[in-house]
This record gives C-alpha cells, structure tokens and sequence, in this order.
C-alpha cells in the first residue's frame, strides 16, 4: 500500500507537469497547482535544498507563521537540524520515503510527523527536486498512549482486587483474634506485643480496603464545576491541619464540565501530597494556579526526580515511608476521564510542580474512551 502511495503520487506530479507545458517554472507552478486544497502539510524542495513552496496546513502543524516568508529560504535554516530537514535534503533526494514517523520540534513543543517524500523527476530524467506530504500524528499518539494506561490501571485494578480480597478475610480473622486476646489479663509485656500487632493488621485492613476500592468501578456524574469552589474548601481544611503552611491560591478560576466529588479526590490527593513533601524543609509554602483549563500546585518541598517522575503515576510506586502508592495513580484515572492528564514536574531538593490538566468539555461527554469505569478510594496517599 505505501508503494502504491508513492508511485501514484510521483505520476500525479509527472501528469500535471505536462499538461503545464512550461518548463522554467515547472516545480513552482505544480506546488500551486495541487497544494491550493491540500489538507495535509505539503512542502517543495529545489535542488538546491532551498523551499519553493508550502502550503498552510505546513505552516499549522510546523507552527510556522501564516506571513513569514519561506520561499527560498534553505531547508535547515527554515526546519532546523532535525530529521524532517535531512529527509528533505539534497543529499535524500534519490530514496522515496513513504509514511515515516519522525520527531519534529517546533516552537510549540515535539510532535510526531508521518512523511511521505518523493524526487521530482522529468520525462527526461532529470531531477526538479524533492516534494514531500506529512500529517501530524500527535494526537494519535497521545491517544494511543492514553488507551494503553487506561488498560494497564485497569488491569491493574482487577488484579488488586482479586488480592485484596483474599487478604481481606483473612486480615479479619487475624483482627478478631487479637482483640479477643486483648479482652483477657495478659502480662504488660505481652499486651503491648498484641497491641502493636493490632495496630500493624488494622494498617494493612486499610491498605487491603483501598486496593479494593481501587478495582471498584464508578461512573462519571457529569455537571458544571467551579474549581475553585473545590479547591478553596480542602485549602481551607488542610490550613486547620498544617498551619505552619502558607497556601497561596492564584489565577481566576475556571468552571469545566466533570465529576465534582472526582475533581475533589484528585485535587486534595495532589494537596496532601504537597503538605506532606513540605513537612520536612524549612520553607513550608504552597502555591495553587488556575490555568483555563489546570490546576497547577507548585510547592517548596523536598522535590522530585524528573527521571523518576513518571513512575509515581503508577499504582503502588510512592516515595513516601509509608506511602501505597494509590493515590497519583488514582488521580490520573480520574484525569483521565476528564479527557486530560496529570504532570509531574520538580528538582531534587528544589520542590515539584504538578499539573492536573482536563480536556474539552466534549473529551468528557462525547468521547467513549474518557468514560471508563474508575475506583474511588479512600485513601489520599502517594
């Protein structure tokens, strides 16, 4: 099939150069000609390396401005050093390269391309230069992606609950068989012993309880959400509980579509978190930014790897003593079915920065892939 692309491209340019009967002007006149309605990104090359034409879907997706001039431009100094340049030099110019992926930076950010690029050849063999197509596949990625985590926390949820479940009998026995030995006259000695291993059940009971709340499902409860109605209650409560931290809350704060009880879950596990990293550091402050479409807590904590970061947001990875390693990972659940994502960001030492991102209102009502099924534990632990 990708042959067939590319040979049926290279004819269409072949055809309409003849019909155009002008030589001189040959690869300018067909990049007009069929770039016009294009809804892909399309570029032209001379044999020079320099740029005869591109279109504004080109522009769009490689985020290039819409009057900035480009023609003649060479392909390095409009593209930089990356791979989309090399595909389009001089020197590539004999290979076809049909739908390869590749990472193109932009002003905006990394994004992945698909690129097809061909030579331009005459009827007399003779090279006119390289033309080539591409498609941003970003969001087909991410969304890949998204599907991926869904179904490994999925997963993941099924398995711990089948776990927790059997642990749970089982902790219940061990429980009623402690307090039943605390009932009776015991020596100091021994009834401290009991005690303690009561304490140490009754924390693995509530650990038992949270993975099976995290296998447990719930639905969205879809309404209209002030954030900040969410997020000045549990600012207020933690106040009352660290008042040796100064919480900061900045920015207007957005109303979105979404699950208010959810939203509230996510946003108090961030917090606690952040109280919790806090606690230790001489510097005790924690700052919380609305963003259109974000919230973002920022604190002066004892900061996080960013080469770690991404394994906090899996189940039962914490960096806290005594930390489950529930609580971001249900937090990205939830996230994720508000069509978003969360962020992890921070240096060692230096305090993080999380980011709870939510996506377009119709992510969250429309879309069948931000409606699964997602536990509600109680607890708020990393």
């Amino acid at each position: 099939v990708a042959q067939e692309e590319t040979d049926y491209l290279i004819q269409t340019f072949r055809d309409t150069i003849a019909r155009l009967k002008s030589r001189a002007d040959e690869l300018e006149l067909v990049s007009a000609t069929l770039t016009r309605s294009l809804t892909s990104g399309f570029i032209s090359i001379d044999t020079e390396g320099r740029v005869v034409q591109m279109n504004g879907a080109a522009r769009e997706i490689l985020a290039i401005d819409a009057d900035a001039p480009v023609a003649g431009k060479m392909t390095r100094e409009l593209l930089g050093e990356g791979t989309l340049a090399h595909v389009l030099a001089p020197e590539t110019r004999p290979q076809a390269i049909a739908r390869q992926e590749i990472e193109h930076a932009t002003r905006r950010g990394t994004i992945t391309l698909g690129v097809t690029a061909v030579p331009l050849i005459d009827a007399t063999g003779e090279t006119l230069g390289t033309l080539a197509l591409f498609t941003d596949l970003t969001p087909v990625k991410d969304l890949e992606a998204r599907v991926r985590t869904m179904q490994t926390l999925a997963d993941l949820g099924e398995i711990s609950a089948g776990i927790a479940h059997e642990f749970r009998n089982s902790l219940s026995t061990i429980l009623g068989y402690l307090r039943l030995a605390r009932r009776s006259t015991l020596p100091d000695e021994a009834d401290a012993r009991v005690k303690a291993a009561s304490d140490e059940a009754t924390l693995l009971s509530a650990a038992v309880e949270r993975l099976l709340a995290f296998g447990r499902p719930m639905q969205l409860q879809i309404e209209d959400v002030d954030l900040g109605g969410i997020v000045t209650p549990i600012v207020d409560r933690l106040k009352d509980a660290a008042p040796e931290v100064a919480f900061t809350i900045e920015g207007e704060a957005p109303t979105i579509e979404g699950d208010r009880a959810l939203i509230a879950r996510a946003v108090e596990n961030v917090l606690r978190n952040a109280v919790d990293a806090v606690e230790e550091t001489p510097r005790k402050e924690i700052r919380v930014q609305f963003e259109p479409r974000a919230i973002r807590v920022i604190d002066s904590g004892i900061g996080l790897d960013p080469a770690t970061a991404a394994r906090l947001l899996l189940p039962f990875q914490s960096d806290k003593p005594k930390g489950f390693g529930l609580g971001l990972s249900l937090t990205r659940k939830i996230m994720f079915l508000h069509g978003g994502d969360v962020e992890l960001n921070g240096t060692p030492g230096a305090g993080a920065e999380v980011t709870l991102k939510f996506g377009d209102a119709a992510d969250t009502k429309g879309n069948s892939f931000a409606q699964p099924e997602i536990a509600l534990p109680s607890s708020q632990s990393r």
